[in-house]
């Protein structure tokens, strides 16, 4: 029997700072983070479930980020690109 989906949040923060949040569902936290990486458009990323911050990534070049917590392990990994 498939787990339920969880309720996220990711905040997509623009060069100018300002934010777009997106309300979504993902079977678990990297496919979570996956997705919000794939459609963040701004220089920074915030993934939360449950009032808890998963993830802060910044825009490398490009699709790719890099982890923003370096003394924190981190949802899928260091650096990682969407696509």
């Amino acid at each position: 029997m498939p787990a339920e989906p969880k309720s996220y949040l990711a905040v997509d923060i623009a060069r100018d700072g300002k934010a777009t949040v997106d309300r979504f569902t993902a079977s678990n936290d990297t496919a979570a983070a996956r997705r919000a990486k794939f459609a963040a458009e701004g220089v920074a990323l915030e993934l939360w479930r449950d009032e808890q911050l998963l993830g802060r990534w910044v825009r490398m070049a490009g699709r790719t980020f890099a982890w923003a917590n370096s003394d924190q392990g981190g949802v899928a990994g260091e650096a990682s690109s969407a696509g």
